[in-house]
């Protein structure tokens, strides 16, 4: 057993690195002795349920909690705090850590202060347009981005903080400079929240119209790292031109795009996927012209199509064929949407696809194929499908099973999906890359029908089924 004292002690030290920055509006977090569980019932099923599997409560949905079923809850230890109509407070006391050995107490602890959430601050966005009155923030030709707080000359000591460096109040010190502080950091494309710390006060950016709550009476700075840009040559003759798209749910007047000496032009930052928009002239509805992808939609007309993401080639060798196209999870199964272009008897086209797991067939002259030089497969209900990871970060492996006839592997990345994805034996290794999204991961091995841990991985934990998941972190 672990004793109290020594819990005490190793929370001491990190629970300031746990807190720091924190939204308690929607958190799981450690104080005063006790677990505090927080659940915004304004955040989607799928970000409480993915908070319920941080705080290891395996046996609650968000379905449970939006129904008040907090029996199971309250079987565990948790009790309920204050609690509002949006936000559920919950706690449970650190003793129950006493009643756990030394694996099982190091194991929580790993869940606990690596679970990748970030502090309730949610910076995920389906797109985004900078606005500010004076630019504080700007991209530099050499890819890095340059953050500015003017004035403060009398100040000692300024940091920036933000989500892309956890809220550290001491890794990125400002330089002073003839009129105020800057610094520079490479970002990823995408939402960025920010703050000064000027002398230990935190400051938003005054100059920075774009604003979210932080949790505490204020508000977080909202910068867009950009990574793309809506183009359409000529209209000059037009005075308002606007980009609308099933990103902005077809927002008639929020996009207005700049008139150039040539036509008119957006950059913006865009979620990765794929994305169907439309140009609004004057109230005239136009596809891009610059764009040969497109789709019909409800009105009898077509949408274009872009594709954000990694440059993704689908290639097939097809004899006198008079169209070739390719569908998928990707492009929601539309069969007419992205099609290949002939080259001799080579069919091929590339598509701009984000980091994920995706299944797909090709299409040859209506007749749906899988793709026969792709030995995996996955299913969608009954059909099988080929697969393909797009910037897969984690490898499989696995050696234990040299007379198995078939080896997938199913886990929480695909709901658990009763066929998995099919792992492919390359000389003595049953071998499969996915993409998995930083944090923690369950998954089992499903060998010829049977459902078993990894016996390669020595992380796992109990089920509902009084057996293992395999445990699996990603950075």
């Amino acid at each position: 057993m672990v004793s109290f004292r020594k819990i005490i002690f190793i929370l001491f030290v990190l629970i300031p690195c746990l807190i720091l920055g924190q939204d308690k509006s929607h958190d799981f977090f450690i104080e005063d002795e006790f677990m505090h569980l927080n659940i915004d019932l304004r955040k989607s099923n799928k970000s409480i349920d993915s908070l319920l599997q941080i705080a290891k409560i395996n046996n609650l949905s968000s379905k449970d909690i939006r129904n008040t079923k907090f029996k199971k809850l309250t079987a565990n230890g948790w009790i309920t705090k204050n609690s509002d109509q949006n936000i559920l407070q919950f706690k449970r006391s650190l003793t129950f850590l006493t009643q756990l050995n030394e694996n099982n107490f190091k194991s929580i602890l790993h869940d606990i202060f690596n679970s990748g959430i970030n502090y309730g601050y949610d910076t995920d966005a389906e797109f985004g347009v900078n606005h500010f009155t004076t630019i504080t923030v700007k991209d530099l030709e050499n890819g890095t981005t340059k953050f500015i707080l003017p004035g403060h000359e009398g100040a000692k000591k300024v940091v920036l903080a933000g989500s892309f460096n956890n809220w550290s109040v001491s890794e990125y010190l400002m330089t002073k400079t003839s009129s105020g502080w800057e610094f520079t950091i490479k970002l990823d494309a995408g939402m960025h929240l920010y703050k000064f710390i000027v002398d230990g006060f935190w400051l938003n950016d005054q100059y920075n119209l774009n604003k979210k709550p932080d949790g505490h009476d204020g508000f977080n700075s909202v910068y867009f790292k950009y990574n793309s840009e809506f183009v359409l040559n000529g209209h000059l003759d037009k005075s308002n031109t606007i980009l609308s798209g099933d990103f902005n749910n077809w927002d008639k007047q929020m996009l207005s795009m700049k008139k150039t000496n040539t036509g008119w032009r957006l950059p913006m930052y865009l979620k990765e996927g794929r994305h169907e928009y439309k140009f609004i002239l004057d109230q005239d509805w136009i596809t891009d012209p610059s764009n040969p992808h497109k789709v019909a939609n409800q009105e009898g007309t077509y949408n274009s199509v872009t594709y954000i993401g990694n440059q993704v080639e689908f290639k097939i060798n097809v004899v006198n064929a008079k169209k070739v196209f390719v569908a998928g999870t990707f492009n929601n199964w539309k069969p007419n949407t992205d099609a290949l272009l002939p080259e001799f008897e080579l069919w091929k086209t590339t598509l701009n696809l984000a980091k994920g797991n995706y299944q797909y067939k090709f299409i040859i002259d209506g007749n749906w194929m899988l793709d026969a030089k792709n030995p995996h497969t996955a299913m969608d209900g009954d059909i099988v499908n080929s697969f393909k990871a797009v910037e897969p970060n984690t490898s499989f492996c696995i050696k234990d099973f040299p007379n198995a006839k078939s080896v997938f592997i199913s886990g929480d990345f695909n709901q658990w999906d009763e066929y998995g994805y099919s792992m492919v034996k390359i000389d003595d290794c049953w071998k499969i890359d996915l993409y998995l999204k930083p944090g923690k991961h369950l998954y089992k091995l499903i060998v010829d029908g049977k459902w078993v841990k990894d016996p390669t991985n020595s992380l796992f934990e109990p089920n509902e089924f009084n057996d293992y998941n395999s445990v699996m972190w990603v950075k």
